[in-house]
Parts: C-alpha cells; structure tokens; sequence
C-alpha cells in the first residue's frame, strides 16, 4: 500500500470512529438527576392539583421592588397583589389537563439572574394546608414551598399559556406598577 492509500484509509477510519462517538451520548449523574427530578415535579404537581380544595393563580410584588430614598431596599415592604383568580372546576380541569400533556424533559438552561417571582400557583386543601408554587418569567426559575426545583421545560410555557386567558401578564414593569400600588395604599401627604 502506498502511503496515499494508508493517509486516505487512516482520515476514513478516524471519520468513522468520530461519527460514530457523535451518536453515542454516555448519560452522566447529573443529567440522570435532572430528569428525576423533573419527572418527579410532574408527578407531584398533577397529585397536588387533584388533591387540592382550592387552587388560586396570584400575581404580585416582590420585596426587591420597593426602595427608599437612597435607593437601598425597604426593611419591611409591603406584599401587593395585582390579581388573584381562584380557578373554577373546568379551568382546574384544563389546568392538569395541560400539565398532564406537558413532556417530563428537564430544563437544562439555568439563569444567573435574580429570582423575582411575581406569580404563584397556591394549593389550599381542606385542611387548611397550603402549598405554594412561585415562578420568575424573568429568570425562568421555579420555587415550590420555599425550595429550588427542577420543572420539565415546557412547565412556565403551558403556566404562561394557560394565564394569559385569564388576563395574567408574564411580564410587565413590576417596579412601576409596585411603586404605583405602594403609592395609593399609603397617601403621601399623611403625617
């Protein structure tokens, strides 16, 4: 064989053995977890909402929208809603359904940005417990009962799909609206 031909055969061969590294994609510990975690979310989130007397959707402040006059935030700011909706038992019904649907793949795209949650899916039971789903548009991060979860993907997608009907807004200036509501609850001109 001619050097040519053990070039040529040599590139074919290394071509081969990367194309085939290529398909092959060894799934590591990490990733194993998230799509535990995410197929957990979706079992959880669908007992929590056939098992809850009441679910209401909330959109509100955050504490890191209210500062003082030096710009620094409030010690005690005020929580303020903007919209409650208590879902009725057919918007309760198209509520699991969508997340019935909704894909166990886990998100995999995480953000640096603050968490600043201005909506929340409240689960009241009969017993007077409540469970408490915070979700940040901005971010794209999702809190449930205080501690950091792993949803699949699509969860704020159908969240956000599902609210919009209901004249929620993803996004919206939080700073102005909550400076605004701060405004009228507490007159300026009061001693």
């Amino acid at each position: 064989m001619t050097l040519f031909r053990w070039i040529t055969l040599c590139i074919i061969l290394s071509g081969v053995v990367i194309f085939i590294g290529g398909l092959w994609h060894p799934v590591d510990a990490r990733s194993r977890e998230l799509v535990t975690a995410a197929k957990e979310f979706k079992v959880d989130l669908l007992a929590a909402i056939s098992e809850a007397h009441r679910i209401d959707v909330v959109e509100h402040s955050w504490y890191y929208e209210f500062l003082d006059e030096k710009g620094e935030l409030v010690e005690n700011p005020p929580y303020v809603e903007y919209k409650r909706t208590e879902l009725t038992p057919d918007q309760r019904t198209h509520f699991q359904a969508a997340f019935r649907r909704m894909p166990e793949n886990p998100k995999t795209i995480f953000s640096l940005c603050i968490f600043e949650p201005h909506h929340t899916i409240e689960l009241l039971g009969k017993d007077g417990s409540k469970s408490v789903i915070q979700v940040c548009f901005k971010c794209g991060d999702t809190e449930w009962d205080g501690r950091s979860v792993i949803p699949p993907e699509g969860f704020q997608d159908i969240f956000r799909s599902f609210i919009t009907p209901l004249g929620f807004q993803a996004n919206r200036e939080w700073k102005e609206i909550a400076k605004d509501k701060a405004q009228q609850a507490v007159p300026l001109n009061d001693p």
